[in-house]
């Protein structure tokens, strides 16, 4: 476990659905106090990771074989550098086999590295991922359901008339230690996902049949990478295990034993600019749709309810919600009911905000149009949600406002706008691709080579004209495109995500604020015991005695402090909203740098 408080250890059961951009990013009472873990030193221990010693080296045949019948078996290959986007075939990872327990460190101080793994006796059980595009390092740790530890869970929950249910809430590490069994990668059902600001996730791993050759879903890096590989020996998977994590899914390799990275996929076949002008068959389509998903930046949105019980449930409430009661019994009900309309209202706008938020992103983030893309040799019109990577479709059509996805012009030529990335409205000229510039395309890379950047189409960027070639040897009638990547793997849905998952920042404020509420805890505690044995000593009645002594607490530990901030920042956004300023990460700006609001 991570050497800090309990307080600061204390998490929500964030599920990655959008709960505003994130937990800090709207007012509330518990943004108010979220530990803000500063990022230097901000890999310093994760739960379920440990670096061992170097695993004897299997062949490739005998890991498809075993896959083949659902046993668990590595093969260790030469794996593809996350940290430059490109496939590193002299590059060995550092793992070992051992039985890793969800009492283990996810990654220890001294560790550096990145891809390394954790084994147990049927394979890999954890794995750390650096994701340079998001500079991001998580751990991946396979877990399956203990029914006996499960059936404890529950007796806890309902014994305890939902304290346990709360307190595994705000501590998951607890109850995924309870319900949980590390299991291999290639087994489990559900993953743990830890980063290094140790913010902690639970997530189904998805299996769905599919049937299809190996370099459909991880490209055509396989083929420098992987010994012994050629185009007739392209191993089938049988089924497709992936999970999504923030928006990005991460596809489960079966002869690297580890989930890689589905966004660098690039198909084998693109090395000539006019033979994939074909475009693809319906069937090719329906496979790539399971790999990619639909081409949407559909932000997934919590209910009203799940709202409602996120706040309300947060410790700062429960300890009101306490209080309360403890006033009351002591007669104390004017005060208490000051603090009840306190808390009403803090949650009322609350919501209300994080509403507003919602919807403001989704629909700054969510295009959908129609598309005349090129299918089983026939154009037709579908849906841009539609589209996978692959698909070849018409730009110069009129009715084609914005490109919806990130695309590789083919054919004619682009004059679009750009300021959506950059900030400038200059119109940006953009030329059909060349051989040499598709053999430079790396959908992996953090950034697009400047060879393929002017005749590459960003998704979101608007099209201020669109022609058909005008060169004589072209025989196209129609300016095209071939669709690289959909959804969130494209330059608009990085910017969408890092609005949404924004990277912990560590305040003065914050830091002092928890220092203030431990050093008051403490006095509270001191003041707690000397009370009751001051009490018991004057031999007054028992009920009295607890009531006056744990009235001390909620006289020394303010618990409407929380609330309070928030209606505070509630105010200073109203105050920008009038001059038509808006931000996502209130915490960041209203409270921690007061000297920023006078604009």
């Amino acid at each position: 476990m991570s050497n800090v408080s309990f307080v600061s250890d204390v998490e929500m059961a964030h599920d990655e659905v959008f709960a505003g951009p994130m937990s800090e990013s709207i007012p509330s009472s518990i943004t108010s106090f979220a530990h803000r873990r500063a990022r230097a030193n901000s890999t310093n221990s994760f739960t379920y990771f440990q670096e061992n010693e170097e695993p004897e080296e299997r062949s490739r045949d005998e890991a498809v074989a075993e896959e083949s019948e659902d046993e668990s078996a590595f093969a260790e290959w030469p794996e593809d550098d996350l940290e430059s986007g490109q496939s590193s075939p002299l590059r060995r990872e550092s793992s070992g086999f051992s039985r890793t327990s969800a009492e283990n460190p996810l990654l220890r101080q001294d560790s550096s590295k990145t891809d390394t793994s954790g084994y147990g006796q049927r394979g890999r059980v954890s794995q750390k991922i650096y994701i340079l595009t998001e500079d991001l390092t998580i751990v991946v740790a396979g877990f399956t359901t203990n029914l006996v530890g499960f059936t404890v869970y529950i007796v806890l929950c309902a014994m305890t008339f939902g304290l346990g249910y709360l307190l595994f809430r705000w501590l998951p590490r607890w109850r995924v230690r309870l319900a949980g069994t590390p299991t291999s990668l290639r087994e489990c059902t559900w993953v743990v996902i830890e980063n290094q600001w140790n913010e902690f996730t639970v997530h189904d791993v998805v299996n769905q049949q599919y049937g299809q050759a190996l370099s459909t879903v991880f490209g055509s890096q396989e083929k420098g990478t992987l010994r012994y590989y050629d185009d007739d020996d392209d191993p089938v998977i049988n089924y497709l295990r992936f999970v999504d994590y923030r928006y990005i899914r991460f596809s489960f390799h079966p002869l690297k034993d580890k989930f890689v990275l589905s966004n660098s996929w690039k198909d084998p076949s693109w090395t000539n600019v006019k033979s994939i002008r074909a475009g693809l068959d319906g069937d090719e389509q329906e496979y790539r749709q399971r790999v990619f998903g639909k081409n949407l930046i559909g932000i997934q949105e919590k209910s009203v309810p799940q709202l409602l019980v996120d706040e309300a449930f947060h410790p700062f409430y429960v300890f009101q919600v306490a209080s309360l009661i403890l006033w009351s019994l002591d007669e104390y009900y004017y005060y208490a009911v000051c603090i009840f309309v306190i808390s009403i209202v803090s949650i009322t706008t609350t919501l209300i905000e994080t509403r507003s938020t919602m919807r403001r992103l989704r629909e700054l983030s969510r295009f959908e149009c129609d598309v005349r893309v090129l299918r089983n040799r026939f154009w037709r019109y579908i849906a841009s949600s539609e589209l996978v990577p692959g698909d070849v479709y018409e730009v110069s059509d009129p009715s084609l406002t914005q490109f919806p996805c990130d695309s590789l012009l083919l054919a004619g030529d682009c004059i679009v706008n750009e300021s959506m990335l950059t900030g400038e409205s200059v119109p940006v000229s953009k030329l059909p691709a060349t051989d040499d510039s598709l053999a430079l395309l790396n959908p992996s890379a953090s950034s697009i080579h400047s060879d393929v950047a002017k005749h590459f189409l960003f998704s979101g960027t608007k099209i201020v004209r669109a022609r058909r070639p005008q060169d004589d040897q072209d025989d196209e009638a129609v300016a095209l495109a071939i669709v690289v990547r959909t959804g969130f793997n494209t330059t608009k849905g990085a910017l969408v995500r890092s609005m949404l998952f924004p990277k912990p920042s560590g305040f003065k404020f914050y830091k002092d604020s928890f220092r203030y509420i431990s050093v008051m805890g403490g006095i509270a505690i001191l003041g707690f015991v000397a009370s009751f044995v001051n009490f018991v000593h004057l031999k007054l009645a028992w009920h009295l005695i607890i009531v006056r002594a744990l009235d001390l607490i909620t006289i020394v530990v303010p618990p409407a402090l929380p609330a309070t901030l928030t209606i505070g920042t509630n105010f200073a956004l109203s105050r920008l909203k009038k001059m038509q300023i808006f931000c996502i990460s209130p915490q960041r700006w209203f409270i921690s740098i007061p000297g920023l609001r006078k604009l």
